[in-house]
């Protein structure tokens, strides 16, 4: 691909979603199969959000709706690691509103990238600085 320009579409880009609507849907409605707020098998970027709506997060997925499921009602002792403990109790603890990107999986490394970069989110580079 080197010296290739690479060319991405963004299929669709959410509107601001809060996460109590996750919540929601996923533990008060027991609905965990049939989340409607999140289409199954998106694959692209996602973004956390703080309560004044900036990004905190960027992140990629094959599966879109089963990455931010995880990413906020996954246990944590299922990370086996100090540094992934403290990264997702940090992600939990800031986030309160997320939204996402459909993305050709194909390209979404190289998008994750560049949005990283233009939004420079807090805890990206927190934890990028911290390695």
């Amino acid at each position: 691909m080197k010296g290739e320009e690479i060319k991405h579409t963004i299929t669709m880009h959410s509107d601001i979603i809060s996460l109590d609507l996750l919540y929601d849907e996923y533990i008060v409605k027991s609905n965990r199969k049939e989340i409607k707020i999140i289409e199954g098998g998106l694959s692209g970027c996602y973004f956390l959000h703080d309560e004044n709506k900036n990004i905190i997060y960027i992140g990629k997925a094959k599966n879109i709706r089963q990455r931010i499921i995880s990413h906020i009602f996954s246990p944590v002792s299922k990370y086996i690691d100090k540094y992934e403990i403290d990264k997702i109790i940090e992600k939990r603890k800031k986030a309160k509103y997320f939204s996402y990107s459909e993305i050709d999986y194909r390209y979404v490394d190289f998008v994750e990238q560049g949005l990283i970069n233009k939004y420079q989110p807090m805890l990206n580079i927190q934890f990028v600085n911290k390695l």
